[in-house]
């Protein structure tokens, strides 16, 4: 009988022991939850546009709703600043942020933004083991737009800064000569006529958009996104200075003078 008792007793210190150390193991590791930058680059088109258009937009993996193509993209090395910490996206636009407890928490996080031109704070929720996406609106015709339009220097100011005239190099309409400097190879898609448009909405214009090095480009950086802003020397393309025409080009491998797409993506030069 006492060997029995003494059993039953070790058997319950040994449960107990057990108990503990797995709940001081629970305690002590990291509960994290994930965070999704995602841009939506949005293209607004014409009411009624050809369906042969949207399909071939559709095939490259945009998607189309209510007038607009999208393509949703995630970029590495953004910053998500939490806590007073910085983490840094991966190359699926993702960071794993440490949490109080298994507890839903609702936290402040500061993100890139390009739409916005800076920062942006964000109350979200984030749950352990759960992903939060946290979507941003690219409009996609104003930094197309944005892009011809002319630097004017203005009095008072050292930087010059992007007026209201037009000044591409190319008249509307216009379709380049080979090797040809342009402010960007936003044009020269495979399926189009290789000529530039002034209103990057038309049919033609969105036709010589899709899979042109500037299409690419802004899949894999966010380079682009700096000709939106206002200061000239801040652009990334640009007609003038020289150095900055179709540099978008060079981060897709390709030529930065004016070249036609044959096929998908080539040639290159």
């Amino acid at each position: 009988m006492k060997f029995l008792t003494k059993i039953l007793v070790f058997s319950l210190l040994a449960m107990q022991f057990s108990f503990f150390s797995s709940h001081a193991q629970a305690e002590s590791k990291v509960t994290t939850a994930t965070v999704k930058l995602v841009k939506s680059l949005t293209l607004t088109v014409p009411k009624g546009i050809d369906q042969s258009i949207i399909d071939m937009y559709t095939s490259g993996g945009w998607e189309y709703t209510n007038n607009q193509l999208i393509k949703r993209v995630s970029y590495p090395n953004l910053t998500v600043k939490y806590k007073g910490k910085e983490y840094i996206t991966n190359a699926d636009g993702e960071v794993e942020l440490p949490l109080k407890s298994a507890e839903e928490e609702v936290v402040e996080i500061e993100v890139d933004e390009f739409q916005k031109k800076g920062k942006s704070k964000k109350n979200i929720k984030l749950k352990p083991g759960k992903k939060t996406v946290i979507d941003e609106y690219i409009n996609l015709n104003d930094l197309l737009q944005s892009m011809d339009k002319q630097f004017e220097k203005v009095p008072g100011e050292e930087k010059p800064q992007v007026g209201k005239t037009l000044d591409h190099g190319l008249k509307d309409g216009q379709l380049p000569a080979y090797k040809q400097y342009v402010h960007c190879n936003r044009f020269n898609g495979y399926q189009g006529n290789g000529r530039y448009y002034a209103n990057e909405a038309s049919p033609q214009a969105i036709i010589n958009f899709y899979r042109s090095d500037c299409d690419v480009a802004l899949t894999k950086s966010t380079n682009c996104y700096k000709d939106y802003l206002p200061d000239a020397d801040s652009r990334y393309c640009a007609i003038h200075p020289y150095y900055k025409n179709g540099r978008c080009s060079g981060l897709v491998n390709h030529a930065i003078y004016y070249h036609k797409h044959t096929s998908y993506f080539s040639p290159a030069y």
